[in-house]
């Protein structure tokens, strides 16, 4: 399959570089000059219409991993008007498989998040921040479930809580992650699966941790996704009763 990847220099796409490079053709694009011989580069700015319709042409799927947290400005014309204007490539060309990410939503402080609900799945509303990294992020997805429905494409969107690989357990922190690795088989699994429920499906995307809050049930039932860290270990179990004193 022909992937165009946008936001290529990222970590996020980076992950999804490793786990398609063997098996995919892939065209790398991001506003950047990027370098490397085993795929092919594309300087684009997901902001130009004109540029993204241009990258995505002869591609067979587009993953969207672009993003611009802190600017008022960018971050509306990267977060959302660049994903709109990768959807509407994608209606355009025919392209049927897009891939977007994005954080999760479920994760705020009280009153408003599901700090202290457990489990938490993808049924339950998002929950986002008013920070504008996260509304642009959610209107992004929003503008998704809109094309896919409109323009027969199946879009599969990933929330994060965390990216990154995970040494030791603070229990202030945010309660998940998704290590590189786990990342980089959800998005080969989401390119490759056959067929799903719905044309818009969203699934939470981490490494396992024993206490399951936020769970992956919904990526491993539907997509087969089985993460490989488990940071079970991390996590201190509750004393045996004869260590309390109760025995």
């Amino acid at each position: 399959m022909k992937v165009l990847i946008l936001g290529a220099g990222g970590p996020v796409a980076q992950s999804a570089i490793n786990a398609f490079e063997d098996t995919h053709e892939l065209r790398l694009a991001d506003l950047n000059p990027l370098a490397g011989d085993l795929h092919e580069c594309v300087q684009v700015d997901v902001t130009d219409a004109g540029q993204v319709l241009e990258a995505a042409r002869g591609m067979d799927a587009i993953l969207n991993s672009t993003v611009i947290r802190n600017d008022r400005v960018q971050s509306w014309r990267v977060n959302f008007l660049g994903c709109y204007n990768a959807l509407k490539a994608a209606a355009e060309l025919g392209i049927k498989r897009f891939i977007q990410t994005s954080p999760t939503g479920m994760f705020m402080g009280i009153p408003d998040g599901y700090h202290y609900d457990w489990p938490v799945d993808e049924r339950a509303p998002r929950r986002i921040p008013t920070g504008i990294y996260s509304m642009t992020k959610f209107l992004a997805n929003e503008t998704c479930k809109v094309f896919a429905d409109r323009h027969d494409i199946q879009v599969i969107a990933f929330g994060y809580m965390g990216f990154s690989e995970v040494t030791s357990y603070q229990p202030a922190s945010i309660p998940c992650r998704a290590h590189p690795e786990d990342a980089g088989q959800a998005f080969r699994l989401a390119l490759e699966v056959e067929s799903l429920p719905n044309k818009y499906e969203f699934f939470q995307i981490s490494a396992e941790w024993a206490h399951e809050q936020y769970g992956v049930g919904k990526a491993r039932r539907l997509l087969g996704y089985v993460p490989k860290h488990d940071y079970s270990h991390l996590i201190s179990k509750r004393p045996a009763a004869d260590e309390e004193g109760d025995g």
